[in-house]
């Protein structure tokens, strides 16, 4: 390097916004965080050992404000910069005031806070994504910077309240983090205080119903008023064994023990409450009861009368 060479870079320029560069307008430019520099620049750079990305501290030395950024192009007039306009109003500068520019290097962000200078930024679903979208066109990032965002058509100023680990710092492919503040002017939704409520001897009106109701339902519910039932069907209250046996006859015997002819009938016979012995006796009777049926009515057809000793049996049986 010849003697004299500095080192760094270093220089003064007179700035203007990039609505001033001649040319199509750029709002791309104007919206980004990265400024156009003459070619003599980039000749200066080239010969000097710097490290890629680009930065440079911006500063107005007669207003004492600073700022940095990155660099999009070099192909402005010599002698001249041309700037976004959100960072011309961050330096205080007027069209063609003077500014030195000097090579910075950043470390890179992990951590950064924006609080937006309107409510109106709320309207945004999900300004997050919005923000990652704008900061595509920014090198870096400093403290205390208002940056410009537009969004559908509308300009929404956030500004940048910290930045880790510095107070500028490079976000060229980083991994930062990002938070919001509340917006400025805004304020909490002011929160309705439920009436107060003056206790009663059973605690609040709300309780004091609850309770009046339950008492009122027990008071009108009767349990148990069905009937009761036994399972071997007896009725409640009585006693011992009921031992049912149901015969149908055509034909029945009268109390002369003859056979006679009537309308379809049942008998049956109960043994309710009777001895084990003449239980016995029943059971071992109705199948021969059911025989004397069929003989009978033979015997009747043909005209004789029943046996004596049938009808002595018939008897001894029932009575």
């Amino acid at each position: 390097m010849p003697r004299g060479m500095r080192s760094t870079f270093s220089r003064e320029f007179a700035a203007y916004s990039v609505m001033m560069m001649p040319g199509n307008e750029r709002p791309d430019v104007n919206a980004g965080g990265k400024i156009i520099m003459p070619p003599s620049s980039l000749e200066t750079l080239s010969r000097l050992n710097i490290s890629f990305p680009m930065l440079f501290k911006l500063e107005n030395r007669s207003k004492e404000r600073q700022t940095h950024a990155g660099v999009l192009e070099f192909i402005a007039e010599e002698g001249k910069v041309y700037l976004p306009g959100w960072m011309m109003r961050n330096l205080v500068l007027n069209e063609g005031d003077r500014i030195a520019i000097t090579y910075a290097s950043l470390p890179v962000a992990s951590y950064s806070k924006f609080k937006p200078q309107s409510c109106d930024f709320l309207e945004i679903s999900n300004p997050k994504a919005v923000l990652e979208k704008h900061l595509r066109s920014f090198a870096c990032l400093s403290k205390g910077d208002i940056i410009s965002i537009d969004y559908i058509g509308r300009e929404f100023e956030v500004q940048i309240v910290e930045t880790k680990p510095e107070d500028a710092v490079n976000i060229i492919e980083c991994d930062m983090n990002v938070d919001f503040e509340a917006p400025v002017g805004y304020k909490e939704p002011e929160r309705v205080q439920p009436p107060e409520e003056t206790p009663g001897s059973f605690g609040t009106p709300d309780i004091q119903k609850k309770l009046v109701d339950y008492y009122e339902k027990q008071t009108n519910f009767h349990s148990f008023q069905g009937k009761g039932g036994r399972i071997d069907g007896k009725k409640k209250g009585t006693k011992g064994v009921k031992v049912r046996k149901q015969l149908t006859w055509t034909r029945f015997i009268n109390a002369e023990c003859q056979i006679t002819t009537g309308t379809e009938e049942r008998y049956i016979i109960s043994t309710q409450n009777q001895k084990p012995r003449l239980k016995k006796k029943l059971d071992q009777a109705l199948p021969h009861l059911l025989a004397l049926g069929k003989l009978s009515e033979q015997r009747r057809l043909k005209g004789h009368p029943l046996p004596e000793t049938v009808a002595a049996a018939l008897r001894h049986v029932f009575v």
